[in-house]
């Protein structure tokens, strides 16, 4: 008995400085990719908010909104009949579903504060049909403005970006037509090098 329990003592013991708890939900396999769904105050996911997928395959995520409200936009995938599909998932990522009041017209602009300021004009809460809006990235001292994405956002990697830019400005100006979702992209500011020229013998 006395064996017994002292084993079971050590055991408790490595467990206490060797052992982790895992949720089994975060647990994502090698070759896998994972979304979550994540939705503001009037609509929510019907079922788990995430999924995995193995690489560039393809999720479907039912949406249902709050009376009075219908979608407006996601930041990936296709939204049709209450389902947003996304296809050719090649990476983990966080797709935001934004709802509107029935026939209302609204302007999200995707943007890290830590890499530049946005300014948007008129800066309101919804639009209409044939409105002109200016939207305006000043970047930090560290970053260049690179371009405007529409409604998706699309990596930054290595000074890169993979995707069609609508606009390679940092203010653009559009005539509204829907609800859309713009993306401020930016590249880190190349170095400064300096060329400095030595005569070893003293001569100009």
């Amino acid at each position: 008995m006395k064996i017994k329990s002292s084993f079971l003592t050590l055991a408790s013991m490595f467990c206490l400085t060797s052992c982790e708890i895992i949720n089994p939900s975060s647990l994502v396999r090698q070759g896998e990719v994972t979304v979550k769904i994540s939705c503001d105050e009037y609509c929510y996911v019907v079922g788990e908010p995430i999924a995995s997928v193995e690489k560039d395959g393809s999720l479907s995520f039912h949406i249902n909104f709050e009376e009075g409200y219908e979608f407006a936009m996601a930041s990936g995938g296709k939204f049709i009949d209450g389902i947003l599909t996304l296809e050719n998932i090649s990476y983990s990522q966080t797709v935001d579903v934004y709802s509107r009041l029935l026939g209302e017209i609204i302007i999200k602009v995707n943007n890290d504060p830590a890499l530049g300021d946005i300014q948007i004009s008129p800066n309101k809460p919804s639009f209409g049909v044939g409105e002109i809006v200016t939207v305006t990235s000043t970047p930090k001292t560290n970053r260049d403005f690179s371009c405007w994405t529409l409604n998706e956002y699309y990596h930054v990697s290595y000074n890169q970006i993979a995707g069609s830019p609508i606009s390679f400005t940092n203010s653009y100006t559009f005539v509204v037509t829907d609800s859309v979702i713009l993306w401020a992209n930016y590249l880190l500011k190349p170095k400064e090098s300096w060329i400095i020229n030595y005569d070893a013998n003293g001569g100009e």
